[in-house]
């Protein structure tokens, strides 16, 4: 009723001669006064209307038809008369058979309008009560029926770039076209893959805008273009003025320009020094010069990178962490998805295999809130490594030590020259029957925690204990005199392979607290050592020291010397 009343008004104006024809100005009041027409206004501006198109069409009826000339007939005689007054009688019979069939006629009309009345009232509500998905189902099919080629080929494409792992570009229409609509901008971008841009923060407000902005096209545009005809469509919606604003791929809609627009889409402008938010009017009217169309990132877990923390590589990538007999939960240090940092709980939780036994552990990364998916990352749990210990010369031969390891039943002990490992049960910490090395000569030990013997590696600890050792010959020594009051004189063998020795000496046998002294020099094989207390008995051991890149390597104590002080 309302597009009716409006029509028959703009006629009423045509018809009137005010106006030839209603240019772009007057035409969107018109409509906007036609909106605001209610439904009991538009009854009587109907019939109103309709009566001064009536009458003004009887006006212009009655001025264009040539007026007939009077005719004056004469009084007619007796049987004339009555053959006129029959006539008249038939018809009076035949104008009143004419004017019962009109009445009936107008009945028919107005029944007629009547039900089309209440067709159109329930078509009104039906489309009033169209849900927001039920109208974007509205806005393609008519876009698919645009003249303007919905395929994924754009006129011209404008300036690109990305945020937050998406990609944001801007398309033109050419210069003899006459812009997008909303609807058809909405497809477009969904047939590439992508949709119209939508805005979820400052940041990415100021990057669109940046983008827009600095796009030679825009330039160009406004050099011929002002206001909304040359902005960009972005993919804001709502029914209807007055209803929530909403994000066309189903964002919340948090965008805080918005909330005072008064139409039914949004366009990005570009106007004077700044980009502003404007109007865009019924999306399936209105049109712009250009859209733009956003790829959102990648947001399935699936391609995120995870960084675990406390576990080890191999060099080649290969992660493990050394078993333990507890479930092993590895720390999980970062996840970034399209080099963006995602925070534990709101975009991603944690879940641990059981992570207890040798073989295979896992972490999964699942998705939460807008992330989706999942990626799992493994590692093996294995032996460990096995502790450092200790190594060092004795008289015959080299000792090795080391720290058990958690679950090894073996432990392998190679050295270089030797093809084929010893095995060490895993009773022992430690290791010297290798008698026969040569004094002076560096031999290189790596001990490797294993669960199989012999020289299986698959039950092999990746990791190992790797220590370079010197063999170094002991030395003896030959005497320990009191020469001097409070003094002592240590004589002993000269070493064939070391550059120094190393005295110590203690009051108690086991040398705990003992004191030491370095003689420097292979060739003194003689030392004094003085501070002594009279009465007290010494007990001295000695032992040769070699340093290599600053590195010193011994041999082991020998047998303690034990001497009274008397003097």
């Amino acid at each position: 009723m309302k597009k009716n009343a409006i029509v028959l008004l703009l006629s009423v104006v045509l018809a009137a001669g005010s106006i030839g024809a209603v240019p772009v100005w007057a035409a969107e009041p018109m409509e906007e006064a036609a909106a605001e027409i209610t439904e009991e206004d538009a009854e009587p501006m109907a019939e109103a209307a309709a009566e001064a198109v009536t009458g003004m069409t009887a006006e212009i009826a009655a001025e264009e038809e040539p007026e007939e000339e009077a005719v004056v007939e004469e009084p007619a005689s007796g049987e004339a008369a009555t053959e006129v007054l029959a006539s008249g009688e038939a018809v009076g019979s035949a104008d009143a058979a004419e004017a019962a069939e009109a009445a009936e006629t107008a009945e028919a009309t107005e029944a007629a309008e009547a039900t089309e009345a209440a067709e159109a009232t329930a078509a009104a509500e039906a489309t009033e009560s169209t849900d927001e998905t039920e109208l974007q189902d509205l806005i393609i099919e008519e876009a698919e029926q645009m003249e303007h080629s919905t395929e994924a080929v754009y006129e011209s494409e404008g300036s690109s770039g990305e945020f937050g792992g998406s990609t944001y570009t801007i398309f033109w229409d050419d210069w003899g076209g006459s812009g997008y609509k909303f609807s058809e901008a909405s497809l477009k971008c969904e047939l590439a893959g992508g949709h119209l841009v939508t805005i979820n923060s400052q940041e990415e407000e100021a990057f669109v805008r940046g983008l827009l902005a600095n796009d030679p096209m825009m330039k160009k545009i406004m050099s011929y273009h002002t206001g909304m005809y040359s902005g960009c469509w972005i993919g804001a919606l709502r029914n209807s003025t007055g209803e929530a604003w909403r994000w066309i791929n189903g964002e919340p809609f948090n965008y805080p320009a918005a909330s005072s627009l008064r139409s039914d889409a949004l366009r990005i402008s570009y106007l004077g020094e700044k980009n502003t938010i404007n109007q865009g009017g019924d999306p399936t009217l209105a049109t712009s010069m250009g859209y733009i169309c956003e790829w959102e990132a990648e947001k399935d877990l699936e391609k995120a990178e995870v960084e675990l923390g406390s576990l080890l590589t191999d060099g080649e990538g290969n992660l493990s962490h050394a078993y333990t007999g507890s479930p092993i939960k590895p720390v999980v240090k970062g996840v970034k998805l399209n080099k963006k940092a995602l925070t534990e709980g709101t975009d991603y939780k944690v879940q641990y295999g059981e992570n207890r036994d040798f073989g295979e552990g896992t972490v999964t990364i699942s998705g939460l809130g807008s992330y989706t998916g999942s990626v799992t990352k493994t590692f093996s749990i294995v032996l460990g490594k096995t502790g450092r210990g200790d190594m060092f010369n004795l008289a015959n031969n080299v000792k090795v030590t080391w720290k058990a390891v958690p679950g090894a039943k073996y432990y392998k002990v190679y050295r270089s020259g030797l093809k084929t490992p010893v095995i060490v049960t895993s009773g022992l910490v430690g290791w010297d029957k290798e008698p026969g090395l040569q004094n002076g000569k560096k031999y290189t030990y790596k001990i490797v925690a294993s669960l199989t013997g012999s020289g299986d590696p698959s039950g092999d600890s990746p990791l190992s204990y790797s220590k370079v050792m010197y063999r170094l010959q002991t030395v003896v020594i030959r005497s320990v005199k009191n020469t001097a009051p409070g003094k002592v004189t240590v004589k002993y063998d000269r070493t064939a392979s070391g550059d120094s020795y190393v005295l110590q000496y203690c009051e108690r046998e086991d040398m705990v607290g003992a004191k030491t002294k370095v003689v420097l020099g292979a060739a003194n094989t003689s030392y004094v050592i003085g501070g002594l207390k009279k009465g007290k008995t010494y007990y001295i051991s000695i032992r040769v020291r070699k340093k290599v890149n600053g590195i010193d390597y011994y041999t082991t104590f020998g047998v303690a010397k034990k001497v009274k002080v008397t003097q």
